[in-house]
């Protein structure tokens, strides 16, 4: 089954999950928001397609915060703020057969369409 995770009140997240009952897909929502993100998820995450790739720079969070915690990011420190931060996560993320998808663009629909993951 597929996992979608992001924001309930998230424009993507929302697209995604219709795009997914249009094409009558099967899916789970988790509001990382509603329910906390479980340090062992984005750490597969982050090992399958890269922190840099998951950290969500465009933000209003990232933005507000101090110059000191966006210094010098490693794996950890991102990561730790992405748990501290939900909101710095890229969305929607989308795990099926083992894969990780970010975002809801057509590369994802087209790999989600042809189930090709």
């Amino acid at each position: 089954m597929i996992v979608v995770f992001g924001l309930s009140n998230c424009d993507s997240c929302r697209k995604a999950l219709t795009w997914l009952r249009n094409q009558k897909i099967e899916y789970h929502f988790v509001d990382y928001r509603k329910n906390v993100l479980e340090e062992s998820t984005l750490s597969n995450w982050i090992k399958d397609v890269g922190w840099e790739n998951i950290l969500n720079r465009r933000s209003s969070t990232w933005r507000d915060l101090s110059s000191e915690k966006k210094g010098g990011l490693t794996a950890d420190s991102a990561k730790t703020l992405m748990l501290e931060f939900p909101t710095l996560i890229k969305r929607p993320i989308i795990e099926t057969g083992g894969r990780t998808l970010i975002g809801f663009k057509e590369e994802q629909k087209a790999k989600l369409a042809s189930r090709q993951l």
